[in-house]
């Protein structure tokens, strides 16, 4: 391959990486959007099915006639390991709520499009080969504060890593391999996005539309809540039967 087809690859890959970069931020969006808006929903799903997990695994437990005390000592386990979850949810929910919250203006926005844009065009990983797992972390974080709208943590950020950034120098590299690791790459990228397209949060972009598919979509979750705990009730019912007490997630 000639340079000067490569460098037409290479314009070709970028296009398409700055498409991805607009689509990754989308989702992210989407997500913090999602979380905050149905913080309460998603605190009582991810309770209630904890619970009902929890809970089925413990009677099939005293069923296959374990021990006691390995019952409690699961039961106990769970219930650590369900606290720490929470409290990563709740942190989740509370950043996804102060991300929303802190809207920049147009103008500030459009600087740090601009200027994430702009360094995914020049310094995007895949893009250089880069291997350096400081360049690598140094250029997820940023990408990470971009989807968050974090103006000025980006900038800080960026400053503090800007040394890493450096010019690479096309000429001496071996043409082939780069551009068979390009249309690997492009060929990624397709197949990662229509898989997004189908999952959590694209599928929730309708949601947003208006308030009336908002209010659908509220009734949607609490009837979906309504069976866990519908479910739940029979479980209790069946577990307390079994062990004695009733045991239940704080």
């Amino acid at each position: 391959m000639l340079y000067n087809d490569f460098i037409k690859l290479q314009e070709q890959v970028k296009d398409i990486l700055v498409n991805y970069t607009y689509f990754l931020k989308k989702g992210a969006q989407l997500n913090f959007k999602y979380t905050a808006s149905f913080k309460d929903e998603i605190l009582k799903d991810f309770k209630i099915r904890n619970e009902n997990t929890m809970l089925i695994t413990a009677i099939t437990m005293l069923n296959d006639k374990k021990k006691l005390e390995e019952v409690d000592n699961y039961i106990n386990d769970y219930k650590k390991n369900y606290s720490k979850d929470l409290i990563n949810l709740n942190n989740r929910i509370i950043a996804s709520t102060n991300i929303l919250n802190n809207e920049l203006t147009l103008e500030l926005k459009e600087e740090l499009e601009n200027h994430f844009v702009e360094l995914v065009k020049n310094y995007y990983p895949a893009l250089r080969l880069e291997e350096n797992s400081e360049y690598i972390k140094a250029f997820e974080l940023l990408q990470s504060l971009y989807q968050q709208n974090n103006y000025n943590t980006y900038f800080a950020s960026y400053e503090l890593f800007k040394n890493l950034f450096t010019e690479k120098d096309y000429h001496g590299v071996d043409f082939d391999r780069y551009a068979n690791i390009y249309m690997n790459l492009m060929q990624q990228i397709t197949t990662d996005t229509v898989k997004r397209k189908q999952a959590y949060p694209y599928i929730k972009e309708e949601v947003f539309e208006d308030e009336i598919s908002l209010a659908r979509e509220k009734g949607d979750f609490k009837a979906r809540i309504n069976k866990l705990l519908e479910a739940n009730a029979s479980i209790k019912k069946d577990f307390v039967e079994i062990y004695g007490e009733m045991v239940e997630l704080d």
